[in-house]
């Protein structure tokens, strides 16, 4: 898997429709899974996934549908809305119009629309191929798992958190394979930069590429995409768009019956962003109506284990981790905005708990809308550091106070907040600051 096809039904479909389309899609293929109400799959002759069916989704908020489909699909949503994803193997075309198929049959009987309305194929090459036990992956290798995508853009969806979820079981990388045409989300980039990980992007040319860095990959049959050694220079068409603002802030809390998570997220967006968030969930799409008291209630229910939620607002996007350690309550907020002005920073931090442990902020080039691109928009250039009472304290405040970087003091000198701006330079320049200040103060962010 998969090819994604969105219904936007006008009603919620009962299971008898589900059934009926599936039928519809392929009338002598075996259905699984009707009575667990998670996730249905059509399966061919030989047993393999055909079309697969999510659960549907109410529509609380519709920022997702915008971000994730465009305008139009946005545009077109009644009151009464519900999100059903259909997925199809990505390199099966007969799969991809069977789940067309389905979707049309829904969309019948319930009125609303699809999305995309006619079959697609963007991919230029021939797909890698192999055995794979992970319904989403097409392939999968001793090292690593490959789940290819194709989709305009491409979320943290439910699919691929679960072969995350899988790696962390077997130990194999997610490599998430997506045509050139495709974007990615700050949310699911987060996921593909960490080690183990890549998002790999067909062409151009006859060859596939790290969509991060541009380095040119090549298919071993054991490890999957990996760099190519032959020295190989980067090849990815450069194209600058208007920059994002990224943002990673991490807090401590103590560990209190009354603690409402969220809260930061609130309180960060609507300063630099205008307003708070508008929708949450903990995959992609985020269709549930931004509420902290509900996310604070996941985030109990799941505790000790670890707890990760998207969530977005018009012109922004971002991911909070929630987790349990010995100091306390652990928030991680890492957001992406294309309408923040960094100006605001010292405000944000003037007002922010003790429990702020630190701050790291980018210029991303062509981030503005939330997407990352494919292509070698330059380099992220980082914008200042900050660092929390708790962290001054730990690093020891002379040591803090005589790094490289001068620093702006923000608050009471009893609990003060340490603001380090890297000043308006090349981004090459910003990181050899950036990198010295680290260095000095001799660890990275909490």
């Amino acid at each position: 898997m998969t090819y994604n096809v969105v219904a936007l039904t006008e009603e919620l479909p009962h299971a008898r429709s589900v059934i009926r389309g599936l039928k519809n899609a392929h009338p002598d293929f075996t259905i699984r899974g009707a009575s667990k109400a998670s996730v249905i799959r059509l399966r061919d002759e030989e047993g393999r996934p055909f079309v697969s069916v999510e659960m549907p989704q109410a529509v609380e908020a519709t920022t997702d549908v915008r971000r994730l489909l465009g305008d139009e699909a946005a545009d077109h949503l009644t009151h009464n809305a519900w999100w059903v994803e259909v997925r199809a193997p990505a390199n099966n075309p007969r799969a991809a119009e069977a789940a067309h198929r389905f979707a049309a049959t829904l969309v019948e009987h319930h009125g609303g629309q699809v999305w995309p309305t006619e079959p697609r194929w963007n991919w230029a090459m021939d797909l890698p191929t192999g055995e794979a036990d992970h319904p989403s992956a097409l392939v999968e290798t001793e090292k690593s798992r490959v789940v290819a995508v194709d989709s305009p853009v491409v979320g943290l969806s439910a699919a691929i958190a679960d072969a995350l979820a899988a790696g962390a079981r077997d130990s194999r990388g997610l490599q998430v394979l997506t045509p050139a045409s495709a974007h990615i989300t700050h949310s699911l980039r987060k996921v593909l930069a960490a080690s183990g990980c890549r998002w790999v992007v067909e062409g151009p040319g006859n060859g596939h590429y790290d969509g991060l860095t541009g380095m040119p990959l090549t298919w071993e049959d054991d490890l999957g995409f990996q760099a190519r050694r032959d020295g190989a220079p980067p090849a990815l068409a450069e194209q600058r768009g208007d920059p994002g603002l990224a943002l990673d802030l991490h807090f401590i809390h103590p560990a209190e019956a009354d603690l409402r998570l969220g809260e930061m997220v609130e309180h960060t967006t609507k300063l630099m962003c205008g307003e708070p968030p508008t929708a949450w969930g903990t995959n992609e799409p985020a269709l549930m109506a931004w509420d902290p008291g509900r996310l604070t209630d996941l985030c109990r229910g799941r505790a000790p284990n670890p707890t990760r939620v998207v969530f977005s607002g018009p012109g922004f996007a971002g991911t909070l981790n929630v987790s349990r350690v010995v100091e306390g309550v652990k928030e991680s907020l890492s957001l992406v905005a294309g309408n923040a002005d960094h100006t605001a920073l010292p405000e944000l931090l003037a007002e922010l708990p003790d429990s702020f442990q630190s701050l790291t902020t980018h210029r991303v080039p062509g981030a503005a809308d939330t997407h990352y691109r494919p292509v070698l928009g330059g380099a992220s250039a980082p914008l200042g550091l900050a660092l929390g009472p708790e962290v001054v304290a730990q690093v020891g405040r002379a040591k803090a106070m005589a790094a490289p970087v001068a620093a702006e003091t923000i608050g009471p000198l009893w609990s003060s907040v340490l603001w380090y701006p890297l000043g308006e330079r090349e981004p090459r320049e910003l990181w050899r600051r950036f990198q010295g200040l680290m260095d000095h103060l001799g660890q990275g962010p909490t």
